[in-house]
This record gives structure tokens, C-alpha cells and sequence, in this order.
């Protein structure tokens, strides 16, 4: 009887072994996420926007937030917000320069 307890309680703990590995080689497959929410989007990823062909800020965010954090970061802009204060601060910068804006818009140095 014993020996039949102990063949069973190998044979779970194979299972439970098995079970972890296989979780373990699910995981090394997943791409690994970023838990960092502040690193910066890959910047080679995104071409400088061109506000010469921009005419509303809406026509902005269609770059999308990544996009727009990006650029407003090469502009020394403040780079957070929704999609939509992403796109108007940027698109301060089709009627003002850098030194006109107000600095509440501005990146700290």
C-alpha cells in the first residue's frame, strides 16, 4: 500500500513539474512587454512631422500618441496628456515659435 501511495505521489509531482515548464517555455515565447510606462517609444520608428502640411490640430493626431510624444519631446514641448492636448500643443508650433509659447507647454530643462 505504501509503495502504491508513493508511485502516486511521484507521479503528481511529475505532472505538477511538467506543468511548470511548459508554463515557463509559454512564457520565454511572449514578447516581453515594457512594464516601464515613462520609456520613451523607439524614436527610429517615426519620421519628424511636418507642420507645413498641417492645417487643425485634429488633422495631428491621426499620428497616433507614440508619434506625437515623440515629436513634441525633439520640439522641448511637454510630452504627456490625451491624444487630443498632444495634438494641440503641438500644433502651437505651426503659428508660434518655441520662444512664443507660453512655458506651461514647454518640457522642464
Amino acid at each position: 500500500k505504501e509503495e502504491k501511495e508513493e508511485e502516486e505521489k511521484e507521479e503528481k509531482d511529475t505532472k505538477e513539474n511538467k506543468k511548470k515548464e511548459e508554463k515557463a517555455e509559454a512564457n520565454k515565447k511572449e514578447p516581453q512587454l515594457s512594464s516601464s510606462k515613462s520609456s520613451p517609444p523607439k524614436q527610429e520608428n517615426f519620421e519628424p512631422i511636418d507642420l507645413n502640411n498641417i492645417n487643425t490640430a485634429q488633422e495631428l493626431e491621426r499620428f497616433g500618441l507614440d508619434h506625437l510624444k515623440i515629436e513634441l519631446t525633439r520640439q522641448k514641448l511637454k510630452c504627456g496628456g490625451s491624444l487630443e492636448e498632444r495634438a494641440n500643443r503641438l500644433f502651437l508650433l505651426k503659428t508660434n515659435s518655441l520662444e512664443a509659447i507660453d512655458k506651461k507647454h514647454k518640457a522642464k530643462k
